[in-house]
């Protein structure tokens, strides 16, 4: 069987370059992680075990495969089984090795050196090869030298993804049209160019049922067309769309490297990611360049690539704060599944000293903007959250995974867990509908304790209430929480019936200073128990 394989890897695949990084102060490494796609000339994946052939090679073309035993470095194979999607991961280097090893020496030189990959045999060769380069350090001699200050990888605690090779290309289209059972996708807006081959894509409402088509990009044809890996499912026309670069692996790479914690910095511009694994770690900071809140504004956005897990991961972390990025847009034709996951894991470990600084989620989230089970001991600042979904809410607190949300990266606990003690100042939750009535709440808290919000604006046109505050499942109360000049609204034209609901238990110790509240019905539905109400 003809196959072809769609390219990225876990160190960073960036035009078509397969790069090499190394941590300062270490030896370069022996395995390259590669991930990577396979499927047929028609596009349909493939799933079954492949035996796949890697070799690294100097001199030649990309377009071409290698020739002659002198420029041939190394070569291993393996059997690689791919998932449901055709997607497979493999260390090159741990494979049964045929010819030489990974050295250092291999990459001190002046000529390009290229991962060369077949299926079935070695003469199956997949084209373009992926050029290989080092990042941040040449390779000379066995010593990691610094190559330039841009490329400088963890140096004082700090990195850029862009030394990992993550890459803000991200696009979007509103005029997507592709027929069912076709792979060729056109645009009148001229979007396109040859660079967008092999960059991940999603179509909307063009796959099965009407759902999102999320493929690759497999050719280039012009400006207005490219052909996709795989066909529509069902007709689309004057759809949104995105595409881009996968940055997923290289930003994880990039956190990867502050193995005693640190800053990664983001750069401008639109980052296509799946899951950002800031799981398991400690003092470690994601900071970006502001929200880029249009398409004129400079600054950092992560666009969801999907909605199967969070954009961002905190589960089981301690000290991690993000800056100065923007979650989502209302330019994605996806929902994602949730913003940014704080959880607590299996093995009882809690995230906690977490810190969410002019941090700004928006778009539509098939559960909830911010997401918060079992974590305490944390605060927000100066940070927006929206929710488009009138269905869910923009902010959850609870005890209780209520969504079942899970992690890429950790087995997420179970059950009601402790969660409460946050700080969250000057902020604003959104949910409402422009026209008449929606279920979800601005905020949803379930068995939630010592809660201290400050300076909000909270906005839903509900019939559940702007703040919804629960029991959780082992029947602990919602309690102590404070609201300090609070703005209970709704932007649509239907006001919320109560601005606090408790659906169930008490709402205990609760105090409201100087509220500001527009409601259909009482300010607060079900039983409350207030230490303080006081209004201007």
């Amino acid at each position: 069987m003809t196959t072809k394989l769609r390219l990225w890897t876990g160190w960073a695949r960036a035009g078509g370059w397969l790069l090499l990084c190394a941590m300062a102060g270490a030896q370069p490494p022996s395995l390259i992680h590669h991930q990577g796609r396979l499927a047929t000339t028609a596009g349909t994946p493939l799933t079954t075990a492949q035996t796949v052939y890697f070799s690294i090679w100097k001199g030649g073309a990309a377009t071409a495969a290698g020739s002659g035993a002198d420029s041939r470095l190394y070569r291993e194979h393996t059997t690689i089984t791919p998932d449901a999607s055709g997607v497979f991961e493999h260390m090159v280097g741990s494979g049964t090795v045929e010819f030489s090893s990974i050295t250092t020496a291999m990459f001190d030189t002046a000529e390009p050196i290229f991962l060369q990959t077949a299926v079935g045999s070695v003469d199956n060769v997949l084209l373009p090869r992926a050029r290989v380069t080092s990042v941040g350090y040449a390779f000379v001699a066995g010593q990691a030298l610094y190559a330039s200050d841009a490329g400088k990888i963890a140096r004082n605690g700090e990195v850029n993804v862009a030394a990992t090779g993550a890459v803000a290309d991200c696009q979007f289209i509103t005029d997507a049209t592709i027929s069912a059972g076709s792979r060729n996708l056109s645009s009148a807006s001229n979007p396109f160019v040859a660079g967008d081959v092999g960059k991940s894509i999603v179509v909307a409402n063009a796959g099965g049922s009407s759902a999102n088509l999320v493929t690759t990009i497999a050719a280039f044809t012009d400006a207005d067309h490219v052909i996709l890996s795989d066909a529509a499912s069902t007709s689309a026309g004057g759809k949104m769309a995105q595409w881009g670069t996968d940055n997923t692996a290289p930003i994880n790479n990039a956190i990867a490297t502050l193995t005693a914690g640190g800053t990664v910095r983001l750069g401008t511009g639109y980052y296509l990611v799946s899951s950002v694994n800031l799981t398991a770690v400690n003092s470690v900071n994601l900071v970006g360049a502001g929200w880029g809140i249009n398409a004129t504004d400079h600054g950092t956005v992560l666009v969801p690539k999907d909605g199967h897990y969070p954009v961002l991961d905190l589960t089981e972390s301690g000290g991690v704060k993000i800056e100065n990025v923007q979650i989502g847009t209302s330019r994605s034709p996806v929902m994602g599944r949730v913003g940014i996951l704080a959880a607590q894991s299996a093995g009882n470990a809690r995230s906690s000293l977490i810190t969410l600084e002019h941090v700004f989620i928006t778009g539509s989230w098939e559960a909830s903007a911010l997401y918060v089970y079992g974590v305490g001991d944390s605060s927000i600042w100066d940070s927006c959250f929206w929710n488009f979904n009138d269905d869910k809410y923009p902010m959850y607190f609870g005890r209780d995974n209520i969504d079942n949300v899970a992690s890429r990266y950790q087995t997420i606990a179970t059950g009601s867990v402790g969660c409460g003690n946050w700080h969250v100042s000057k902020f604003e939750a959104h949910n409402f509908t422009a026209n008449g009535s929606s279920t979800g709440s601005a905020i949803r808290m379930r068995g939630a304790g010592a809660m201290n919000f400050e300076a909000g604006l909270i906005d839903s046109s509900s019939v559940n209430g702007n703040i919804s505050a629960e029991q959780s499942t082992d029947g602990a109360a919602c309690f102590r929480h404070v609201y300090t000049m609070c703005t209970f609204y709704t932007e649509g034209n239907t006001k919320p019936v109560h601005s606090i609901n408790v659906p169930s238990g008490t709402y205990n110790s609760v105090t409201i200073i100087n509220p500001s509240f527009t409601t259909s019905g009482p300010f607060v539905s079900g039983s409350i128990n207030y230490v303080g109400f006081s209004t201007p």
